[in-house]
């Protein structure tokens, strides 16, 4: 059973409190976003992350979208405003999609384990299928190789300054955007322009 914490608003930042009162026996992970898609906003990872831990479930930061911003905020001048990877106890899984601002190809997608104990499980085995074991490293099964060979491509064109300056680029705009709402008339600015 998936369970849907509200937001604060106008922040758009999952509320914590409410988190915590869903959690039950049943509950194995929750998940935080790094940043939302919708607004921006940064959940509050490092209370997500201590919840988790007092409660031995795990915490999947969903960084689809921020998986080649967030990480470069810092150098770029502006730092997130909290933890969101695994140098946050309590972190267990992060999602990075870098065909978003990796400037990859479609259908790039990675998700990270904080340690290979927890990658092991990830292996999926049909012992069913008529051609005998089939085992895989992940769900999908196996994939071609050009999406892969593209992404370690754009990676490699990038670079860590590359991607800091495209950080620096796409945060001075969201800010300057986040500023500029309250000035015009009829608009509000719901999220942060984290």
């Amino acid at each position: 059973e998936v369970r849907h914490a509200r937001c604060t608003f106008p922040e758009q930042a999952v509320d914590v409190a409410h988190v915590r009162s869903l959690i039950d026996s049943n509950t194995v992970a929750l998940v935080g976003s790094a940043p939302q898609f919708a607004t921006g906003t940064i959940d509050p990872i490092e209370e997500l992350a201590e919840l988790a831990e007092a409660r031995g479930i795990g915490l999947h930061v969903d960084c689809c979208l921020g998986g080649f911003v967030v990480p470069f905020m810092a150098a770029a001048g502006s730092p997130p405003p909290h933890g969101f990877d695994f140098t946050v106890r309590g972190v267990t899984t992060i999602s990075c999609d870098p065909h978003k601002y990796g400037f990859a190809p479609k259908g790039a997608s990675v998700l990270m384990f904080r340690s290979k104990e927890l990658r092991h499980h990830m292996y999926t085995f049909a012992t069913e299928w008529t051609g005998g074991i089939y085992a895989t490293p992940t769900m999908l099964g196996s994939r071609p190789g050009g999406v892969v060979a593209a992404t370690w491509a754009a990676m490699m064109r990038y670079g860590e300054a590359g991607y800091v300056e495209s950080t620096a680029q796409i945060v001075g705009a969201t800010r300057r955007i986040a500023e500029a709402i309250p000035t015009i008339g009829g608009l509000e600015l719901v999220g942060r322009a984290d």
